[in-house]
C-alpha cells in the first residue's frame, strides 16, 4: 500500500509511508507535473513491513524545488502506485 504523504500540503518536509507485504526491490521517486524526474528517494532492496521516507523538497542535485504539485511513484514487487502532493512556500 502507498499512503498519502503527510503533511500535505507541506513545507519544507513531508513523510511518504508505504507497506511492503514481502521483501524486494523498491523504487520511490518524485516527479513534477510534466513527468520529469525530480528526485529518486529509493532504489534498493527493502525488507517487508511499514516504511517511512522523508522528502525535504529538494531535487537530486540538492536544490530546493519550486512550489507546486508533485507526484510520488512507488514501484515494488508486483505493485505500482502514484499519489499527488503539494509543496507550498
Amino acid at each position: 500500500a502507498l499512503h498519502q504523504n503527510a503533511p500535505n500540503p507541506f513545507n519544507p518536509t513531508t513523510a511518504i509511508r508505504f507497506d511492503l507485504p514481502r521483501a524486494g526491490h523498491v523504487d520511490l521517486a518524485i516527479y513534477n507535473v510534466r513527468g520529469a524526474l525530480v528526485r529518486r528517494l529509493l532504489s534498493s532492496h527493502q525488507t517487508e513491513g511499514y516504511k517511512n521516507v522523508l522528502w525535504n523538497g529538494r531535487d537530486d542535485a540538492g536544490r530546493p524545488v519550486t512550489s507546486g504539485i508533485y507526484f510520488y511513484k512507488l514501484a515494488a514487487v508486483g505493485f505500482d502506485a502514484t499519489r499527488k502532493m503539494v509543496l507550498l512556500k
